[in-house]
């Protein structure tokens, strides 16, 4: 595309002229020479070209034409052109912007993806803007009868957000943190803190085990240690998390996991959660 003559003006010339005509550039027997209008342009009936420039941050030369075949343009639709030129230019650069702007939402959710969190943005009235994949999941699974898809917050959380963001505007100078919601599922729950920005609130999802009472789990004809261990299986923790919060070796956990699954008669983990969550009580750890 080098050879093309709209690309030499645009990055030769120094007030290169914003909409032309092909014919304007150079004569058609040198144009009709070049292997770009050979091999590509005269095959497709392209060879008539009423070409316009867009700036751009990613190439050096960018912009878009209308094409016919033999019959050239005239000066009246060449000017016709020029008119639309600036609305054409301003939406080419509002589709740039957005297109960055994507660009880095998507690199946010990867980064909220690897620490196991979900991203809801809202609009100022507490809609749905967007909404990371891993957010729309958690609320599809949490507030039955809502689309995974769906653009609107779930009821509940919708007056949730838009009571806290009318005592935000309400407020005179710093407002208090707001409490987080928490929506308990069976075994795990959701909990849901919203950021208070007035002109793009966000909410902060992530999902954690529900801590069980050790207590009641002695039931099952396990020790005080395998009921706490067990708890904290069913509450989603992996053995070097639960080495930490009891202070125990990893394998000294894998040894108390392997004799709660031969006492309850299962082989694995989800299994021996199953179990805890079935004789699960209010009492106090």
């Amino acid at each position: 595309m080098h050879e093309h003559p709209y690309v030499a003006h645009q990055t030769r010339s120094p007030h290169p002229r914003p909409v032309v005509r092909v014919s304007d550039l150079a004569p058609r027997s040198d144009f009709a020479r070049t292997a770009v209008y050979n091999e590509l342009l005269y095959p497709l009936g392209l060879e008539e070209q009423l070409l316009m420039a867009f700036p751009s941050h990613r190439m050096s030369v960018s912009g878009a034409g209308l094409y016919r075949h033999r019959r050239g343009f005239s000066e009246e639709e060449s000017f016709m052109v020029s008119i639309l030129h600036p609305h054409l230019l301003q939406a080419h650069d509002n589709a740039e912007r957005l297109t960055k702007v994507l660009d880095d939402l998507r690199a946010l959710e990867r980064g909220v993806v690897e620490l196991q969190r979900g991203l809801v943005y809202l609009t100022p009235e507490g809609t749905v803007w967007l909404a990371t994949a891993v957010a729309r999941t958690w609320l599809h699974a949490y507030f039955p009868g809502r689309s995974a898809g769906s653009e609107r917050l779930p009821d509940t959380l919708h007056r949730w957000v838009v009571e806290h963001l009318r005592c935000l505007d309400a407020a005179e100078g710093l407002s208090s943190p707001v409490r987080p919601l928490i929506v308990k599922g069976k075994s795990r729950r959701l909990v849901i803190r919203l950021v208070p920005d007035r002109s793009a609130p966000l909410l902060l999802l992530h999902e954690e085990g529900v801590e069980l009472a050790a207590k009641p789990l002695e039931s099952l004809g396990l020790s005080r240690r395998e009921a706490e261990v067990l708890a904290w299986v069913a509450g989603g923790k992996t053995n070097p998390e639960i080495a930490l919060i009891l202070s125990l070796s990893p394998r000294t956990v894998q040894t108390y996991v392997d004799r709660i699954f031969r006492k309850l008669g299962v082989g694995t983990r989800t299994a021996a959660a199953a179990t805890a969550f079935a004789i699960m009580t209010e009492s106090p750890r």
